[in-house]
């Protein structure tokens, strides 16, 4: 009886139990507060709240949000305002991916490289980071793979105008909105399709593809959302080891990192085996590298494990014996280096949520949602994060102001905020940074740290004339 029942199990229902697990371990990783999402994301959500609950807000004012907001458009059916539902749905998103990416990788390397490839992305650390804070890596990574796969119908179409041209030119304009790693997909099509020869559709397809790309740049110019880019060794190194919120920077893991990565390059005759998913990977891997953060690092992850595994398994053929330890002891070694590393990483993890851990960005944020949940007080914040602090402070935020060589007209121009929240250090707010110093009689600076500082509205007492009578 029990063999009979064991018959009817397959692979893919196991694949599915696994999910299913994996599922609750990030279900219970997940903070549930209002930090630690993404200023794009936020944005995308902000803008589907307010119109779905009809509030007025100045979320108009933050500038054109990434197509994101279209696949969020589901949450407000019956999750609005739920920042736990938008970040389920990007871990469906991330496990959508994973079983799209699954066949590609099949195909191109066979199913040992992609079982191990799969399994070693989904238990990244990096992966559960960017599901968390509602990332655009896992949309970038699901879009990537989406285009793939409608080029490959596209080819096997003749008809004029097929339905998967629609697709595929709405899965161009939303990874181009997303990131600026986005413009691999476009490049990498128009590529493809420069090769194809004598396709009925191939005019059509680089007309589209190079319009929408425009279209897009044009839109998303300056890409406004974006996570603050850092070090690229200090990037990759939370492949592996998590958030820098939980350890200080190991920045030897990043160069180990960058190192396996272009060994397997090297390894692989990529040059000749350059499919479309796979260029695109390496061509945001290499646009990436101006604007190195976790999207990027997402991009590195997966060009790493799913065209390094099959290097490591030629390299451990020619070097080992026979048998299987001789055949594949290097790879099983490798896996459980990597595996047990990162779910170390992802237990440790479990402690920004309990202990309420918090960027140093977010804890400026946290300071001015103090102050905003006093109703009673008037409460107007401009941000350089607006999106993210109005997540928070469930307040009106509006971006900063501008900045003025004039300073009486500067007090002017935001005689209506009561707090301000910027980086005073980079290049574009120094300005306004110095004519904040020029208004020290009225504004004070309530915190500093290495993300940004808060200033905030003096409070001003009316004094009773001396000619006032008391009671």
């Amino acid at each position: 009886m029990i063999s009979s029942i064991l018959s009817q199990f397959r692979p893919r229902h196991l694949a599915m139990l696994g999910f299913c697990l994996l599922a609750l371990v990030y279900y219970f990783l997940f903070r549930y507060d209002a930090y630690g999402i993404e200023e794009g994301a936020a944005r995308a959500l902000l803008i589907n709240w307010s119109i779905v609950q009809q509030i007025a807000n100045p979320i108009a004012f933050f500038g054109t949000p990434d197509l994101r907001a279209i696949l969020f458009v589901p949450l407000n059916f019956h999750w609005a305002g739920s920042l736990a539902a938008a970040k389920v749905l990007t871990m469906l998103f991330l496990f959508a991916t994973a079983l799209m990416i699954y066949p590609w990788s099949v195909k191109r390397d066979g199913e040992e490289t992609a079982m191990i490839a799969t399994s070693l992305l989904l238990i990244s650390p990096l992966c559960l980071m960017q599901a968390d804070a509602v990332g655009s890596g896992i949309y970038l990574l699901f879009g990537f793979i989406a285009i793939h796969w409608f080029h490959n119908k596209l080819r096997e179409i003749d008809h004029t105008v097929p339905g998967f041209y629609f697709l595929l030119l709405l899965m161009v304009a939303l990874v181009v909105s997303i990131h600026p790693i986005g413009l691999a997909a476009p490049i990498a099509l128009i590529i493809a399709w420069w090769r194809i020869k004598h396709h009925c559709n191939q005019r059509l397809i680089l007309i589209g593809v190079a319009l929408t790309t425009m279209v897009m740049v044009w839109i998303r110019w300056g890409w406004s959302g974006l996570d603050t880019p850092s070090a690229i060794p200090a990037v990759l190194s939370q492949i592996w080891l998590g958030s820098p919120l939980i350890h200080a920077p190991h920045l030897w893991v990043g160069y180990l990192l960058a190192a396996l990565l272009l060994t397997a390059l090297a390894m692989i005759p990529i040059w000749r085996r350059l499919d479309l998913m796979s260029g695109t990977l390496l061509l945001a891997g290499l646009i990436g590298l101006y604007h190195p953060d976790h999207a990027w690092a997402l991009m590195v992850c997966a060009l790493l494990y799913f065209l390094g595994t099959p290097a490591l398994i030629r390299f451990n053929h020619y070097i080992g014996g026979k048998g299987i330890m001789g055949q594949r002891g290097l790879v099983m070694a490798g896996v459980m280096v990597i595996a047990i590393l990162c779910m170390q990483s992802g237990k440790l993890m479990t402690h920004i949520r309990t202990d309420q851990i918090k960027s140093p960005s977010d804890a400026l944020i946290a300071l001015a949602a103090q102050d905003a949940n006093n109703h009673n007080a008037p409460f107007l914040a401009a941000s350089q994060w607006p999106g993210r602090t109005m997540l928070a402070c469930r307040r009106d935020v509006v971006p900063l102001p501008p900045a003025n060589d004039d300073p009486k007209k500067f007090s002017k121009n935001i005689k209506s905020l009561t707090h301000i929240i910027f980086n005073p250090s980079i290049k574009k707010n120094r300005a306004l940074a110095q004519n904040m110093a020029a208004l020290v009689e009225s504004w004070e600076t309530v915190a500093i740290n290495s993300a940004g500082a808060l200033a905030k509205r003096r409070i001003t007492r009316t004094q009773p004339s001396h000619g006032a009578v008391k009671n």
